[in-house]
């Protein structure tokens, strides 16, 4: 795939994780091993960067909501003792008619004269309210915005009035309570945003979470997740490369291949998409065909989706669960929780764009994902390998494969690997009986029943393909010429 890639001017990476071969262990004379090499430490010195700078974004933060917090305190509310009247001094009644208008005497008539409290009307002042500011028992005096009221009121009283040790509340109990919550509602805003303002070097999620992880499988000899080992140090890898005597020549080869980290996930947990495609050799000339059924008819669809058994989670003490990082079912069977979330951990096709719909993704499966991105990808697979799958061109083949693809976050597809065994079992799952029997029944009638007709098949004259739910997408003959 890589060279194909290559040869057509396209990055391989854009359709596969990173993925190296290695056949001679950790030896200079292995081309893939010092590309991997070269490329885990370019990875590396890339994770220590962003560790650095999400520290120092982190501290930038943190002085940007300190200065934000002195400057709200600044602006809250400031408290002023008003001097209190003279024990024996003479208490003159308080005339409303010397102060206000007839209208406005009536009005704070109406309100409680007995709070001791001057607030401020402005909604600038209500709405950066501090909550934690509270009323003194002692009934001391708070005033808002402006050491000048106080001194207005007081300094420049008439002639002949004496100063007030009351004053009437320009607001009540009810709507200082109504203050605060519309203050703690804002302030929360305020918050938010001072923590996440103008941070030129800000870092995405995904970058903030890279741990720079790889997988490790067999290269040949091997299905149903058996050898597979997450690794997150290059020591662990190293590890398994030197178990392993390179100099045998039946030793086992190895597929080193990057960690997908941000996976797109169903309700929390990981999963992948399995499809099908299948080549068949005719006299030497090469079919490749795609299993896509009328959704209209078959509503599983082309495939299906299997889910892991528990919740996604890239922590080092949990990267040797296999519960959490492999789906495939021989894996998922061992866990208490298989099939608690869905039957036999599968999901149609069908029911992952409703679970689009609900989340509000905005993604339209079956035309983003499956009909474009998929069928491009088994398409390139065919004719990179058209060439190598058949060279003894012999007359009457056919085989199938299990095609196993993920998503990152931005939707992005990915070809994980490529079963030329893969698993036809049912497992009292229906959307695998749907599916795989659907499957096999449409890919004899084009492989098998040309050759072996069954009762009452009508021998064809024509080149027209019999009815079936598979999709010619690869012929040697055309594609190998191009």
């Amino acid at each position: 795939m890589k060279r194909f890639y290559e040869s057509i001017g396209r990055d391989a990476f854009e359709v596969i994780p990173l993925t190296f071969h290695i056949r001679h262990g950790c030896k200079q004379d292995d081309h893939e091993y010092m590309e991997f090499l070269k490329k885990f430490n370019e990875l590396e010195n890339f994770k220590q960067s962003f560790e650095d700078q999400f520290s120092a974004n982190h501290k930038q933060k943190q002085r940007q909501k300190s200065k934000y917090l002195h400057h709200m305190q600044n602006e809250d509310l400031r408290v002023i003792q008003i001097p209190q009247m003279e024990r024996n001094q003479t208490r003159k009644p308080f005339n409303k008619g010397e102060f206000f208008s007839p209208r406005e005497s009536d009005k704070f008539s109406r309100l409680d004269l007995d709070q001791g409290i001057l607030m401020d009307r402005s909604p600038f002042s209500s709405r950066r309210h501090n909550e934690t500011t509270t009323v003194n028992k002692s009934k001391e005096l708070f005033v808002v915005h402006e050491k000048n009221i106080a001194i207005n009121n007081f300094g420049n009283a008439p002639d002949g009035v004496t100063t007030m040790t009351k004053f009437p509340s320009i607001t009540t109990s009810k709507q200082a309570n109504q203050n605060r919550t519309r203050f703690k509602s804002n302030y929360k805003k305020e918050e938010s945003r001072a923590n996440l303002s103008s941070v030129s070097t800000a870092l995405t999620a995904e970058q903030q979470h890279f741990q720079n992880i790889w997988i490790v499988k067999p290269g040949e000899n091997t299905n149903r997740g058996n050898g597979i080992t997450v690794c997150s140090s290059f020591q662990e890898i190293k590890q398994i490369f030197n178990e392993n005597n390179f100099d045998d020549y039946q030793a086992k080869t190895f597929i080193v291949q990057k960690y997908i980290e941000n996976p797109q996930l169903y309700k929390g947990r990981k999963f992948d998409i399995r499809c099908y495609a299948m080549l068949t050799s005719v006299n030497g000339l090469l079919k490749g065909y795609f299993y896509d059924p009328d959704q209209s008819i078959h509503r599983e669809g082309g495939g299906y989706i299997r889910t892991s058994s528990r919740e996604y989670n890239l922590s080092k003490n949990k990267l040797q669960n296999k519960l959490i990082h492999l789906t495939n079912d021989a894996i998922q069977k061992r866990a208490d929780d298989y099939g608690k979330h869905e039957i036999g951990n599968k999901i149609s096709f069908k029911e992952y764009q409703q679970y689009l719909n609900d989340t509000n993704r905005g993604i339209d499966f079956l035309r983003d994902i499956f009909s474009s991105q998929i069928k491009r990808i088994i398409t390139d697979t065919f004719r990179a390998t058209a060439n190598l799958v058949d060279p003894n061109k012999r007359c009457h083949s056919f085989e199938i494969f299990g095609y196993d693809f993920m998503l990152d976050s931005n939707f992005q597809v990915y070809l994980i690997e490529v079963n030329t065994n893969p698993c036809i079992e049912t497992s009292q799952c229906p959307i695998l009986q749907r599916v795989i029997t659907d499957m096999l029944d449409s890919g004899f009638r084009i492989a098998v029943d040309p050759l072996f007709p069954p009762p009452n098949f009508q021998k064809r004259t024509s080149l027209n393909l019999p009815l079936t739910n598979w999709e010619l997408i690869f012929d040697s003959e055309i594609d190998c010429q191009l």
